[in-house]
């Protein structure tokens, strides 16, 4: 009886440990199952804006926003109209390797050269969708991390007789701009203001 608990007990001992060798060993560092974390590239932006139709058919705009790697670009803009949207839309897509990105726009009206005024009615005289969206790109293009942003503050939406725009338009040149704003976005997503663009 003695000799089979001995033989018993030798058997679990090289049991117990041939488990914790192979457990240790399963511990080991092997990078084909532990990837590194993805690289980071950079940020991509869509300005995605919409004004009201009659606005975009009376008044000239131009906007000047952070462009390719940071750059200010300044560009008139021409406008799509698209019923589902109710109103005109333009669309740019930008990417930034440089860190941290700068996004952000300001966007001025002048009318046009003889605008007829008279008798036509506007839905909104400020722009009615004014956004960005931005990703966080690593370089094998998965997403890092996504942000929507507004391009100025939120305002009420309003419109009237075509003949009042001149006056909106003084107004927004008051103050730099019927829209204006940027930030600054760091390569863990965090967004903090950069202020208006001069």
């Amino acid at each position: 009886m003695k000799k089979i608990f001995l033989t018993l007990a030798a058997v679990l001992c090289c049991a117990m440990t041939t488990t914790v060798f192979t457990a240790c060993g399963d511990d080991s560092d092997d990078s084909s199952e532990n990837p590194a974390a993805p690289e980071f590239l950079g940020v991509a932006t869509r300005y995605y804006i919409v004004v009201d139709s009659m606005m975009a058919e009376l008044c000239d705009y131009t906007l000047t926003y952070y462009g390719d790697d940071n750059k200010l670009v300044t560009e008139q803009m021409k406008w799509t109209y698209d019923k589902s949207v109710k109103g005109s839309y333009w669309i740019k897509d930008v990417t930034s390797v440089v860190m941290p990105a700068l996004v952000g726009a300001k966007m001025n009206v002048k009318l046009k050269e003889g605008a007829q005024l008279e008798g036509k009615r506007v839905g909104n005289y400020r722009p009615i969708v004014k956004r960005m969206y931005v990703t966080g790109l690593n370089k094998d293009r998965s997403t890092a991390f996504e942000r929507l942003l507004d391009i100025g503050e939120t305002s009420t939406s309003f419109g009237g007789s075509a003949e009042k725009i001149p006056a909106q338009i003084e107004l927004w040149e008051q103050h730099n701009g019927v829209i204006n704003s940027s930030y600054i976005i760091n390569q863990n997503s965090s967004v903090a203001s950069n202020g208006q663009i001069k």
